[in-house]
């Protein structure tokens, strides 16, 4: 699913990933929005029981370069590659 570019908020993510549940979509493509990590903890919801999301680009957002680390090795632990 390709929404870059889009300036979708959290709260934003936060309604993607609640209809996105139990969907077949195996690609997100969130890169240049205005994601957070309170964003990227609906998208890890979504993902943990969503086992068809496979990557998600989250280039570009406003996610402090701090948690990189942190967001790479949970999606990695879900088999899930991220795009920062």
């Amino acid at each position: 699913m390709k929404l870059k570019g889009n300036k979708i908020s959290d709260e934003g993510v936060k309604a993607l990933c609640k209809s996105l549940l139990g969907s077949s979509v195996h690609t997100l493509d969130l890169g240049y929005n205005a994601i957070t990590w309170e964003g990227v903890t609906y998208i890890m919801t979504l993902v943990g029981s969503n086992k068809k999301v496979k990557v998600v680009n989250l280039k570009k957002n406003n996610i402090n370069p701090k948690l990189f680390t942190k967001i790479v090795n949970d999606f990695k632990s879900l088999s899930v590659m991220v795009e920062l």
